[in-house]
């Protein structure tokens, strides 16, 4: 378990500080923006839960095993690859800072198809392996909960500006596409 745990948060940490330093938005190239100190949530919530749960589970009785590690590791890479196709399909698109750039477009195929905020998906999918490699319900609910709902204030601010930016056809995407699950959330 802790190798496994290891090896999920080094990754999560370089791949997302990468994502911070790296996919910031160009301000010669910004159209509109209205972060609203999401990114500072976002930022606040990951560490704060990720330290908590693992706190509390390696306090609390649980039993290590095999299998509950190897799933938390499939969720974790499924994650990762859900989250990467994402932001590679929106190339120059996505940045850790909610804004517009001029020659912004609003991608609705590939796998904004299924759903409209896919990275998230695999934020969270890469969140629930690493409470199941924690196999401890309690963790898993302390790492969840707080990201979950700093996720979803995220996206009601993307949301706000994708709509002020394209009016009816981000609205109809929006009611054809779901948020984060496809089919049912």
């Amino acid at each position: 378990m802790v190798i496994s745990l290891t090896v999920v948060l080094v990754w999560l940490l370089s791949s997302e500080g990468y994502l911070l330093f790296r996919k910031r938005s160009n301000r010669s190239t910004k159209k509109n923006h209205g972060d609203r100190g999401s990114l500072l949530v976002l930022w606040i919530a990951l560490p704060l839960s990720i330290t908590c749960s693992i706190i509390w589970a390696n306090n609390s009785p649980h039993i290590e095993n095999n299998l509950s590690t190897i799933t938390g590791l499939i969720f974790s890479v499924v994650g990762s690859v859900v989250r990467w196709i994402s932001i590679k399909q929106l190339k120059q698109g996505f940045t850790v800072d909610v804004s517009i750039h001029e020659d912004h477009h609003l991608k609705t195929n590939g796998i904004f198809k299924r759903v409209r905020h896919p990275s998230y998906t695999g934020l969270i999918l890469i969140l629930v392996g690493i409470g199941v490699i924690l196999n401890n319900t309690i963790a898993i609910i302390i790492l969840l909960l707080p990201v979950f709902f700093a996720v979803n204030y995220r996206i009601y601010v993307e949301e706000k500006l994708l709509e002020q930016e394209f009016g009816d056809e981000y609205r109809h995407y929006k009611h054809a596409t779901k948020r984060l699950i496809p089919f049912l959330y």
